[in-house]
């Protein structure tokens, strides 16, 4: 983890717990009175938050998994930003190429 080593199976575990208690918290503190961080309506600060959260893609694993408002978020995000797929394209090419 950060250190140019392969990541072990455990190393990879502790990642996802931590980033699964990370969610927790940013559904109690930013989405606890919205659907959306600043209220109801997409901001900027909702697509820099799911652009943030979905490069945890690159472990291969379902992370929003008991995270309802934080898939909502996400859902909605895409909805409302037009371009949100075609700009995501390359990023999500290269994890169907490279993430098992």
């Amino acid at each position: 983890m950060g250190s140019g080593k392969p990541c072990t199976k455990e190393d990879r575990k502790q990642v996802l717990e931590d980033f699964d208690k990370a969610l927790e918290k940013f559904e109690g503190y930013f989405l606890k009175n919205g659907s959306c961080i600043a209220g109801d309506k997409v901001s900027i600060a909702d697509v820099f938050a799911v652009s943030e959260i979905l490069q945890a893609a690159m472990g291969g694993t379902d992370f929003l998994a008991g995270h309802p408002k934080t898939q909502a978020l996400v859902d909605k995000v895409k909805a409302a930003t037009p371009y949100f797929d075609e700009v995501f394209k390359p990023f999500n090419d290269f994890v169907k190429a490279h993430v098992k």
